[in-house]
């Protein structure tokens, strides 16, 4: 068992809606909305309405639409749901939006999202602000120039970050899963790159030194990213985080964004909690409540939680040969949030399967202790009646024998594995 620095510091299967075949990432839909044949593309100049290098609004909200794969019709979409509200004084909508061009526009472009109660699918009406031409939205390097510039010529107070594609979480699929498009997150299908978990946070990083403070609200509408060792990923580098532990519909954009704007005042808490009510809100509305799931995390509680999983991971450790037996079973009872990615378990609800199931009162109490760190950590979580004994906030990486074997030395240089010692307690519990 190797000493980590922690000691030495601290001692969903694909979802099917309307016409469209895709993945559950990205993009709140309607189910009769749908780009046509005939596409109208914003005008290639720069519309003096713009609040370009004017005098910092409250909020720039920044997002990075990777759709250059088989979720270009929902990004059509979103962009006319941001459309109905608009930038304004206050708040800057800025979108960079690569599209593999099946229905028209195609390449990257960066919008400065305006006002247009008219909007629908297939109309853009915003400013084009920059044409990029095709470049590999993976490359982590186009999401840190994206937020870069946009922080420089539309400055703020506070800034949101949101990135839209399909996501895995920390991981790529296995060559047994069924998972054909999606890989890390912002799967480029043109360049057939997707950006890793390395990647992902090396570009936070960057932003971060660019910043020179937090990013107020980080946002990820994509499936499976609401993991503990993503959250730990990005904890130096955000404040607040928004994102969904299974394969979701995406974010009402004009919920959200009409929210934002009525309320400029909002800190990245409160726009965690918009995100979170508005989304379940809009699903439920559209009937598809079941399906959804969505959570926010204070990234400032997570090294809180990486220290309790670490005294619950050494305890277990510890006892297994006592314990072994109804610690797997705990692992069992605790059902997959994803029918495809089955090692991505709720890390709460395999903690009270733990208390339930063990004799061990200080594994018990352990156990209780992690609950009460990701309850300080999850500030606001909603889920709909397919997750309701599936999800509480956080997954973790809970493998099988044959997918621990194929990701284990992937799993055992996160971030999160290098302070933690729940990929020993993984080894261990096989």
């Amino acid at each position: 068992m190797r000493i980590k620095r922690s000691f030495l510091i601290y001692i969903i299967p694909l979802i099917m809606i309307a016409a469209f075949a895709m993945s559950g990432c990205g993009g709140g839909v309607d189910a009769e909305a749908m780009p046509g044949d005939s596409v109208e593309s914003a005008p290639q100049t720069i519309d003096t309405s713009t609040r370009k290098n004017q005098d910092p609004a409250k909020w720039t909200y920044l997002v990075y639409i990777a759709a250059d794969n088989d979720l270009e019709p929902t990004a059509w979409q979103n962009i006319s749901k941001m459309e109905q509200i608009g930038s304004n004084d206050s708040v800057n909508i800025v979108v960079q939006w690569d599209n593999r061009g099946e229905y028209g526009n195609e390449g990257c472009k960066r919008y400065y999202i305006t006002g247009n109660p008219e909007t629908s699918p297939g109309k853009v009406t915003s400013p084009v602000i920059k044409n990029l031409g095709e470049i590999n939205s993976a490359d982590p390097d186009e999401l840190v120039n994206f937020v870069k510039w946009g922080m420089k010529n539309y400055p703020a107070e506070k800034y949101a970050v949101v990135l839209w594609n399909h996501g895995t979480g920390w991981r790529r699929p296995s060559e047994s899963e069924n998972y054909p498009v999606a890989r890390g997150i912002c799967f480029d299908q043109t360049s057939n790159d997707f950006m890793t978990e390395s990647e992902l946070r090396g570009a936070f990083r960057e932003i971060y030194f660019i910043r020179g403070d937090k990013i107020d609200f980080i946002g990820i509408d994509a499936c499976l990213m609401g993991m503990t060792e993503i959250a730990y990923s990005l904890k130096n580098y955000g404040k607040f985080i928004t994102f969904s532990e299974s394969s979701v519909y995406g974010w009402p954009y004009h919920y959200i964004l009409g929210d934002l704007t009525n309320a400029p005042e909002f800190d990245g808490k409160r726009l965690c909690k918009s995100t979170v009510e508005r989304f379940r809100q809009y699903w439920t509305e559209e009937s598809v409540e079941y399906f959804t799931t969505i959570s926010a995390v204070d990234l400032g509680q997570v090294d809180s939680l990486t220290l309790s999983v670490n005294e619950f991971s050494i305890l277990a450790i510890n006892i297994m040969d006592e314990e072994g037996d109804e610690i797997k079973r705990s692992m069992q009872e605790t059902e997959s949030v994803d029918d495809i990615f089955t090692d991505f378990r709720d890390l709460n609800l395999f903690m009270q399967k733990i208390v339930k199931n063990v004799k061990n009162p200080d594994l018990k109490a352990s156990a209780g202790r992690v609950s009460e760190a990701i309850t300080r950590a999850v500030i606001y979580e909603a889920h709909g009646e397919r997750f309701s004994t599936k999800t509480a906030g956080l997954t973790i990486w809970m493998p099988n024998e044959g997918i621990y074997n194929e990701f284990s030395s992937e799993y055992s240089v996160l971030p999160f594995s290098q302070i933690a010692m729940w990929d020993e307690f993984l080894e261990k519990v096989r």
